[in-house]
């Protein structure tokens, strides 16, 4: 009857370690997409500001 107990108890760990590690790996995965969310922002930005400082120069040529 101990040995069953045991392995209940012992089963009840490893299946808590691995919700765990499911958890870390998930959340892991979240700051994953947010930095390159992040990273895609920034260089959406400077291609705009890029765009925009070649149009004020052809402006600037202009007048």
């Amino acid at each position: 009857m101990q040995a069953v107990k045991e392995k209940i108890v012992s089963l009840n760990a490893t299946r808590k370690a691995r919700q765990e590690a499911k958890a870390e790996e998930r959340a892991e995965k979240e700051i994953a997409k947010a930095r390159m969310d992040v990273a895609r922002e920034i260089r959406l930005a400077k291609e705009a500001e890029a765009e925009m400082d070649l149009h004020v120069a052809n402006t600037g040529k202009k007048g």
